[in-house]
């Protein structure tokens, strides 16, 4: 039994021989030039494969297209993204959002690659022009630690908390709760309102009990409170009982308090 090109790309494809099926695509579209389907495929095909010369050829065949469509044009932004133009990746993303204006997923590819870009203001801009969901809102909170604004970002945390709240009980939703109180806590730390803060933190250790991170920071409190013997022992403590990443996340903790690394590597 003969197989066609296409089939022979299609099967190729299924079991993850990307060579063969670029092949097998290369033969189909050089007797059918005007296939925007398969051209499409080829550029999928050519994305994967993602040698500097496939990224290239990949987005001249979406940029051939007659019908240029928003997920060619996210594609395109991917493309662009990995050959390093944040500009244009932007740019795609701008034309497909603006495409379908309610696709949330063109939104947050828009936000992720903005901040990115290190254009906060930006950022936080097409955050409020979305929903106000529990989503956006975490996003905008997000957003509003790097800008500095602590304090704005605790009530944008303390909404997002209170949706949650809303919601059916589920693994999923308490870990997105840890994750928040976590970040709300550090706000609140960050800002001296240690007392709150620990209430966040204590609330977080009740989902997350053998998280380290949570001890060292309750130790950190006891040490910015004046109990400074007692909060470095506790963050002795659960630094030694840290791998070394976590051990590293810890010590940026420590140097963003003025805190010296020597208190927990003694």
């Amino acid at each position: 039994m003969t197989y066609t090109s296409l089939q022979l790309a299609t099967a190729f494809i299924q079991t993850g021989e990307l060579d063969d099926a670029l092949e097998a695509l290369d033969a189909h579209l050089s007797e059918n030039a005007d296939d925007e389907a398969v051209r499409r495929m080829r550029a999928s095909v050519l994305l994967r494969l993602a040698s500097p010369e496939q990224l290239d050829r990949a987005l001249a065949d979406l940029q051939q297209l007659a019908d240029v469509t928003p997920d060619d044009l996210q594609q395109q932004s991917i493309i662009y993204e990995k050959q390093g133009e944040l500009d244009q990746a932007i740019a795609m993303m701008q034309q497909a959002l603006s495409l379908q204006p309610q696709n949330e997923r063109y939104a947050e590819r828009l936000l992720q690659l903005t901040i990115a870009h290190d254009d906060l203001d930006a950022a936080l801009a097409l955050v409020r022009q979305q929903e106000r969901s529990w989503r956006w809102l975490q996003w905008e909170a997000d957003i509003l630690v790097q800008m500095g604004n602590d304090m704005l970002a605790t009530a944008r945390y303390g909404l997002v908390l209170a949706m949650l709240d809303d919601l059916a009980d589920s693994d999923h939703i308490a870990a997105i709760k840890g994750r928040v109180l976590l970040a709300r806590a550090a706000c609140y730390m960050r800002l001296g309102l240690t007392d709150i803060a620990r209430e966040h933190f204590l609330a977080a250790k009740k989902i997350y009990p053998n998280d380290p991170t949570i001890d060292f920071n309750l130790g950190l409190l006891r040490y910015l409170e004046g109990d400074t013997e007692a909060g470095i022992a506790e963050c002795r403590v659960a630094y030694m009982g840290a791998n070394g990443l976590v051990q590293e996340q810890m010590r940026l903790t420590l140097a963003e308090q003025g805190i010296s690394v020597e208190v927990v590597d003694a």
